[in-house]
């Protein structure tokens, strides 16, 4: 009679650690003042963001902060990376203008259930 329960505890184990989750990271950039100014002084009308040549989304280069924004803010790109089974992941982020010059390459991680609010300090320069 003791064989059931052991048994059924050993059925529990394995069914849940051979679930398989699906985690998922986020990141989101911001810009001061300052890199607006410098990304119109250099005629970008629209900023656009690609995930491992993928394009996520776009926004205005007007659209700047003072201090970091909450993640998710309305009007931002918020780049989500689905991460499977593992906690975190490498891709490359790319910030093109509107005619696909580079003003951002970089190997970015994701780590599963974090969102990073990134500011973009500098620019590629021309």
């Amino acid at each position: 009679m003791k064989k059931i329960p052991i048994v059924l505890i050993f059925v529990g184990f394995v069914l849940i650690f051979s679930c398989n989750k699906n985690n998922t990271g986020k990141i989101m950039f911001w810009f001061r003042e300052p890199i607006s100014d410098q990304m119109v002084s250099r005629g970008v009308t629209v900023v656009k963001y690609y995930v491992d040549n993928e394009f996520i989304g776009d926004q205005s280069p007007l659209l700047y902060f003072s201090s970091a924004p909450q993640c998710g803010t309305i009007d931002l790109v918020t780049i989500t990376r689905e991460l499977g089974n593992v906690v975190s992941r490498s891709s490359n982020v790319e910030i093109t203008d509107q005619d696909g010059t580079v003003l951002l390459s970089e190997r970015i991680n994701f780590s599963a259930d974090e969102c990073y609010v990134l500011e973009l300090r500098s620019l590629l320069t021309e």
